[in-house]
């Protein structure tokens, strides 16, 4: 649904997290929507657990709307690769979980629930 890049937010001096629409999801409306809500619940939930977001907003270019989410940069792998890569112990498997349980549980205590 969107690009990932790591970017440096000037102003704010930080390296973050920029999310940009791609362009063959542009012109769904639901898709956009979706977006969009998600950013703003996202937003709403402040937890360690949880990636902040900083900023949600759109530009025209070019004669189109583009969407942008700035989020807090999270370096590392992602879980996918580790396991892909069968490069995690059980223990630490089990650590990753024990820390994702505990973010949904703090969004689900602020009305958020993750599909």
């Amino acid at each position: 649904m969107a690009w990932v890049f790591k970017a440096v937010h000037e102003e704010m001096n930080r390296t973050v997290a920029l999310k940009m629409i791609r362009p063959e999801v542009r012109d769904d409306a639901k898709a956009l929507e979706r977006f969009e809500y998600t950013a703003k619940l996202q937003a709403r939930i402040k937890h360690p657990n949880i990636v902040f977001v900083y900023d949600f907003f759109k530009e025209e270019f070019s004669g189109a709307t583009r969407h942008f989410l700035i989020e807090e940069f999270v370096d590392g792998s992602s879980l996918d690769d580790l396991i892909r890569k069968k490069n995690i112990s059980a223990e630490k498997a089990l650590q990753i979980c024990r820390e994702v349980l505990i973010g949904l549980e703090a969004a689900h205590k602020q009305g958020v629930v993750h599909r």
